[in-house]
């Protein structure tokens, strides 16, 4: 996880969830819907790329004597 998003984490931790001023009510999501939203935001921006988030590798096993054909 980067240390941005470690970051932006934290200090929602340590902010209040609900607040009360003057009869007006403030709430923000909760750390657990910040997570979520990061996680989807994320896969979007992957599907959103040419590859979609998959990578297609074509992988060749070593021949009888070990060796990797050329």
């Amino acid at each position: 996880m980067p240390d941005a998003t470690r970051t932006k984490i934290s200090d929602a931790l340590s902010e209040p969830v609900d607040a009360t001023a003057d009869g007006i009510r403030a709430r923000q999501p909760g750390v657990l819907d910040k997570i979520a939203a990061d996680r989807h935001l994320s896969a979007a921006a992957g599907a959103a790329k040419g590859h979609r988030g998959v990578r297609y590798t074509k992988l060749i096993p070593p021949d009888a004597t070990g060796s990797h054909p050329s």
